[in-house]
């Protein structure tokens, strides 16, 4: 058996589901009070909460998941080498224009980006990708997803686009020299779909 990359803080062992939720503020107590009460699996230290489920048969609860997403910006999952990311906006703060959601919702079978609401928030949930674990990256894949939030909010979309050609053909798209190091990096990290 030959090691092809090493990912911290993820079990890869093929019988685990992986989730990691990241809020850039410190939760209150209360509100570690709350998320503590939604899985008997959960890890919450401060802005962060994670959770590993051993067996095929194990996960989040339903409609939990939702709830993790009203405290914490950022969800990575990773289950039997396949990743999601979720990134939240607020709705009265970290306005999205409706011509963004109409243009970048993708669904083309196994690999999907779409924006959900949740609460006084919208999700942009990407789903389905795989990740290259043996690319060196100068971030985390939170900071990363943090850096596709800000770009989203200050109107630059080439994350977006990366993640729109990922999902409809399977692959990574020739990065455009005028797109931004965020997207490099986005395309950096995935992994073409076999």
């Amino acid at each position: 058996m030959r090691i092809l990359g090493i990912s911290k803080n993820y079990d890869a062992d093929h019988s685990a589901t992986n989730y990691t939720f990241i809020s850039k503020q410190r939760l209150t107590k209360e509100e570690r009070e709350i998320i503590n009460t939604l899985s008997s699996h959960v890890d919450v230290a401060g802005n962060r909460a994670s959770i590993t489920y051993h067996g095929d048969f194990a996960d989040i609860r339903s409609g939990n998941e939702e709830i993790f997403m009203q405290y914490y910006d950022i969800e990575i999952r990773e289950s039997y080498d396949w990743w999601d990311f979720k990134i939240a906006f607020n709705d009265k703060s970290e306005k999205i224009p409706q011509k963004v959601f109409d243009k970048y919702i993708v669904d083309y079978g196994d690999v999907t980006m779409d924006f959900v609401a949740n609460k006084k928030r919208t999700i942009l949930e990407i789903c389905g990708v795989r990740v290259d674990c043996s690319v060196e990256m100068n971030m985390s894949i939170s900071d990363l997803l943090f850096e596709i939030k800000a770009e989203t909010l200050s109107g630059v979309y080439d994350s977006l686009k990366v993640i729109k050609h990922y999902c409809e053909y399977g692959e990574i798209m020739e990065i455009p020299k005028n797109f931004s190091n965020t997207a490099q990096d986005l395309a950096n990290l995935l992994d073409t779909i076999s």
